[in-house]
C-alpha cells in the first residue's frame, strides 16, 4: 500500500532536505512537466551531482507508485475519519488501532485515534469503569504531545479536558477514578497548564478548569499527586486577575483571582493535614508564598498562610517576625493575637490572649481562645475572671449544640470555681492587653523625622520624613526617595518627651488608616545631625535683587518679602542666614526658604 499521505510525506522530505520547491517535485511526478524542466530550474542553484541526488531519490517515489499498481491508495486516516464521521465507530476503531500501533510517531495517526476515542468516552461518561477502561486504552497505545503547535493535536487536548472535566465534576468517586488515566494521560507533563500569551484571546481554559474540579474533589493522596504534577509555576495574566459577575439581584460580586485562590486552598491543606507533606515540602511551598506575596501584596491572606506553616515547621522566630508586620494591620481580629500568643515568648502569652478575648466577635468564635486563656488565670489565682471565662465557654457551647470537652467539664467541678465570685466583664484585662500591643510594634523600625511645629496647647507636632516613592521611567519602574508630611499626638506615645521645633528625632511610627498624615508613635529616640541638615541649614551668601519683586535670592535661596523689607535688603548685600526646606504649593515642589538673617554687610557701590 502506498498513500496520498505516503507521497507527500514522501515528497516533504526531499525538498526539506534538498532545498527543493515541493510544488516542483509533485508536478514531475504526476506528469504535467518532464525531467529537464526540473533539471533547467534546479541547474540555476545546485550541481550535477546534487541534481543527480534528487533524482534518485524522486525515481524512488516512482518505483513505490509503480509497484503499488501505478496508483495510490486513499489515506486510510480520511477514510477512518469518514467512518467515525458517519457513526461506524467500531469499524473506524478496528481499522485505526493496527495502523496507530504500526506508527506510534505519526501525529496525525494519534490525532485519528484520539478523537475515534474521544467519541467512546462521549458515550460513557455517565459509567466511570467503562470510560477509564477507554481512557486507559488510548493511553496503552498512543500519548498526547502538549508541545505540539499542531492545532489539530491542540483542539483534541482540550477536547479529552473537557470531557474529563465533565466526568469529574458528576462525584469524588468519579473524579478519584478517572484521575489515574489521567495522569497517564498527561504523562507527567506539566505543560499541560500552558501559559497565555498577553494579547491572546481570552476563553475558557479546560485545562484550568478541570484542575480546579479535580483539586476540590480528589481525596488528599491524588490532590498531593496533581499539586506535584503541575506545580505553581504556571500563573499567568489572567489568572492573577479578579473576575466580576451580577447575581440574580443585579449586585456586582468579584470572585478573586484564580492563582489566588489555588495558593490559598493549598496552603490550607498543607496546614490541616500533618501526615501528607514533609517538613521539605511545607518549605519548598514557603518560599513559593514568599515569591507570590511580594509579587501580590493585595493577596491578604497568603502572609497568614506563611506564618502557619512557618509555625507549623518550628521557624518561631520568622513566624513572629512576619505576625507582627501581619498583626499591625489586623490588631483588631482575635484570630491574630490567638497566633501570636503560640509564638511569642512564654511570659508573653498570657498578654496576647487577653487582647483576643476583648477584640469584638461573637461568643462562639472565642470559645478556643477562651480554653487556652483558662490555665493562664488560674496560675495568676485570677478565679473570677477564669469562672468568667469558663461560664461564657458553657454558655455559647450549650446554645450551639456543641459538646463539652472533658477538661471544662473537670474545671467545673474544681474548688475553685465552686469558691469563686465571677466578674461581670473582662475590664481586668485591659493592662494585660495594652502590653500586647507594644509587642506588634517593637519591630517596627526607627525613621528619621524633622519636626517643623510643636503645638504645646494641643500636643500635636508636625514633622517632615523621606518615604519611598515608585515613579515610572518609561517602561521601568524607579524608586526614589521624596519628602513626605505628616503629625501625631504627643499622647500617643506613653514615654514623658521633650519635642522641640528644628530638631531631628528617630521614631517608630505607624500611619492611621483612615486620617491620611496622622501617625501613631511606639517608640522615639535621639535624631542625627546630619539628617536635620536635609531641612535646616546655615548659609552665607549675595543678596540677588530686582526693583520690581518685594522678595529676594541668595544662592537661589528664597527670602521672603517680609525679611527683605525687616533688614531692607538690596541687591548685592553680603548676608549670614539660616534657611530651612518649604513646600512651594504654586510650584508643587520643595525648596530652601531663608527663615533668619543673622547678619547683613550692606552693598556700597565705588
Amino acid at each position: 500500500m502506498y498513500t496520498e499521505k505516503n507521497l507527500k510525506d514522501d515528497l516533504y522530505y526531499i525538498s526539506s532536505t534538498y532545498y527543493v520547491k515541493y510544488r516542483l517535485l509533485e508536478d514531475y511526478v504526476f506528469n504535467r512537466i518532464n525531467w529537464n524542466t526540473v533539471k533547467t530550474q534546479l541547474s540555476e542553484r545546485k550541481n550535477n551531482t546534487e541534481i543527480n541526488e534528487v533524482l534518485l531519490q524522486v525515481n524512488h517515489i516512482l518505483q513505490k507508485i509503480q509497484q503499488n499498481g501505478g496508483k495510490l491508495d486513499t489515506d486510510p486516516l480520511i477514510e477512518i475519519n469518514q467512518l467515525r464521521k458517519s457513526g461506524e465507530l467500531q469499524k473506524a476503531y478496528d481499522l485505526i488501532l493496527p495502523y496507530v500501533q504500526a506508527h506510534q510517531k505519526d501525529e496525525d495517526a494519534i490525532i485519528c485515534f484520539g478523537w475515534v476515542m474521544y467519541d467512546y468516552l462521549k458515550q460513557t461518561e455517565n459509567n466511570i469503569d467503562l470510560y477509564c477502561e477507554k481512557l486507559d486504552l488510548f493511553n496503552t497505545n498512543a500519548q498526547l504531545n502538549f508541545y505540539s503547535h499542531n492545532e489539530f493535536m491542540d483542539t483534541l487536548n482540550k477536547s479529552l479536558f473537557w470531557s474529563i472535566r465533565k466526568v469529574a465534576k458528576k462525584s469524588e468517586l468519579f473524579a478519584n477514578k478517572v484521575f489515574e488515566p489521567f495522569i497517564r494521560l498527561c504523562g507527567n507533563n506539566r505543560n499541560i497548564l500552558e501559559k497565555r500569551f498577553i494579547l491572546a484571546k481570552e476563553e475558557p481554559d479546560p485545562a484550568r478548569l478541570l484542575t480546579q474540579v479535580l483539586r476540590e474533589k480528589l481525596n488528599e493522596a491524588n490532590y498531593v499527586e496533581l499539586m506535584r504534577l503541575i506545580g505553581f509555576d504556571w500563573f499567568d495574566h489572567i489568572d492573577y486577575r479578579c473576575s466580576r459577575f451580577k447575581d440574580e439581584q443585579g449586585a456586582e460580586i468579584e470572585i478573586r483571582p484564580f492563582a489566588e485562590r489555588v495558593l490559598n486552598s493549598h496552603a490550607k491543606k498543607m496546614i490541616d493535614k500533618d501526615t501528607l507533606y514533609s517538613e521539605s515540602d511545607v518549605n519548598d511551598y514557603i518560599s513559593i508564598l514568599e515569591r507570590e506575596i511580594s509579587k501580590n501584596p493585595n493577596y491578604e491572606w497568603l502572609p497568614y498562610y506563611k506564618i502557619k506553616l512557618l509555625i507549623k515547621n518550628n521557624r518561631k522566630q520568622e513566624a513572629l517576625n512576619d505576625l507582627t508586620e501581619f498583626a499591625r494591620k489586623r490588631s483588631g481580629d482575635f484570630w491574630v493575637w490567638d497566633l501570636l500568643s503560640d509564638v511569642v515568648p512564654d511570659e508573653e502569652t498570657f498578654a496576647c490572649l487577653c487582647k483576643g478575648l476583648l477584640c469584638k466577635s461573637k461568643p462562639d468564635m472565642l470559645v478556643g481562645l477562651q480554653e487556652k486563656i483558662i490555665p493562664y488565670l488560674l496560675e495568676r489565682n485570677l478565679y473570677s475572671n477564669a469562672k468568667f471565662e469558663l461560664d461564657t465557654c458553657l454558655k455559647t457551647r450549650e446554645n450551639k449544640g456543641w459538646a463539652v470537652p472533658a477538661t471544662l467539664k473537670k474545671w467545673e467541678n474544681e474548688n475553685w470555681y465552686h469558691h469563686a465570685m465571677s466578674v461581670e466583664n473582662r475590664d481586668e484585662l485591659i493592662k494585660y492587653a495594652k502590653e500586647a500591643e507594644k509587642i506588634i510594634y517593637r519591630t517596627i523600625s526607627f525613621t528619621d523625622i524633622f519636626v517643623k511645629h510643636v503645638n504645646m496647647e494641643k500636643c500635636i507636632v508636625n514633622f517632615v520624613y523621606l518615604a519611598e516613592s515608585k515613579t515610572m521611567t518609561g517602561l521601568f519602574k524607579s524608586s526614589a526617595r521624596s519628602i513626605k508630611e505628616g503629625y501625631f499626638y504627643t499622647n500617643s506615645l506613653e514615654a514623658n518627651v521633650v519635642w522641640e521645633s528644628n530638631q531631628a528625632y528617630k521614631i517608630k511610627m505607624m500611619e492611621d488608616s483612615k486620617q491620611h498624615n496622622l501617625f501613631r508613635i511606639y517608640g522615639v529616640a535621639s535624631g542625627d545631625k546630619e539628617f536635620s541638615l536635609k531641612f535646616i541649614q546655615s548659609g552665607k551668601g549675595y543678596v540677588e535683587k530686582e526693583d520690581r519683586n518685594p522678595f529676594a535670592f541668595v544662592k537661589d535661596d528664597y527670602i521672603p518679602a517680609k525679611l527683605v523689607q525687616q533688614h531692607k535688603l538690596t541687591d548685592g548685600d553680603e548676608i549670614e542666614y539660616e534657611k530651612k526646606k518649604q513646600f512651594n504649593k504654586k510650584k508643587n515642589k520643595w525648596g530652601w526658604t531663608v527663615e533668619k538673617v543673622t547678619s547683613i554687610s550692606n552693598f556700597e557701590p565705588f
